[in-house]
C-alpha cells in the first residue's frame, strides 16, 4: 500500500531509527541543536527518502540484505558531502548493496530510493536498456546529466509537495 509521511526530529537516535532501507548509525560531529527533516514516499517496493539536517555529522549503516540503495545531493550549494572518503558533487550517484558511510559538513539536502534487487535490476532494463553493471570496488557512478535531473526532480518535487501538505495542516 503506498504511503508518505514528512517527520522531524531534534533527537540523532530517533532519526537514525526512522532512515529505511538499512540498520543506520547518525553520530553529529559538532555540537549544537540537532535538527533534522525525513520525509519518506513508499511506492510498494520502491522507497524513496529525502534528507535535509543542519549539523555537521557522520552516517553509517548496513544496507537491508537484497535491496540495492542509491543516494544523491538534492541542493547544488552546501557545505561538502563526502561518501567512503570521496567528495560528491552534484552530480554523482552513490549505488549500494552493502554499507554505506557519510560524512556531511554541515547544512545538508540529499535523496535516497531503495529496490529490491531484482526490481532494481528490471528499473534499470527498462530506463536504460541494459542492467546496471557496476565494479565492484567503485560506489560512486555519474549518470547523463538529464537523467540526473530527472533523478533528483523525481525526489524533490513530491518532496515539496509533502512539506507543504504537511505544514498546512
Amino acid at each position: 500500500m503506498p504511503w508518505s509521511r514528512v517527520l522531524t526530529f531534534d533527537d540523532p537516535l530517533h532519526y537514525q531509527v526512522a532512515i529505511r532501507a538499512g540498520d543506520w548509525q547518525v553520530y553529529p560531529t559538532k555540537k549544537g541543536q540537532f535538527r533534522a527533516e525525513l520525509t519518506q514516499i513508499t511506492l510498494n517496493q520502491l522507497w524513496m527518502q529525502s534528507f535535509h539536517h543542519e549539523l555537521p555529522q557522520i552516517q553509517t549503516g548496513a544496507v537491508i540484505p537484497n535491496r540495492k540503495v542509491i543516494g544523491f545531493l538534492t541542493e547544488v550549494r552546501q557545505p561538502a558531502i563526502h561518501h567512503r572518503g570521496e567528495e560528491l558533487s552534484p552530480d554523482d550517484v552513490i549505488v549500494n548493496t552493502d554499507v554505506m558511510h557519510i560524512r556531511a559538513e554541515g547544512d545538508c539536502r540529499y535523496g535516497g530510493m531503495s529496490l529490491p534487487q531484482d526490481g532494481f535490476d528490471a528499473a534499470c532494463q527498462a530506463i536504460i536498456g541494459s542492467q546496471f553493471e557496476q565494479p565492484s570496488f567503485k560506489s560512486v557512478v555519474r549518470p547523463n546529466p538529464e537523467l540526473m535531473r530527472r533523478l533528483v526532480a523525481a525526489i524533490t518535487l513530491p518532496t515539496l509537495l509533502l512539506r507543504s501538505e504537511a505544514k498546512s495542516s
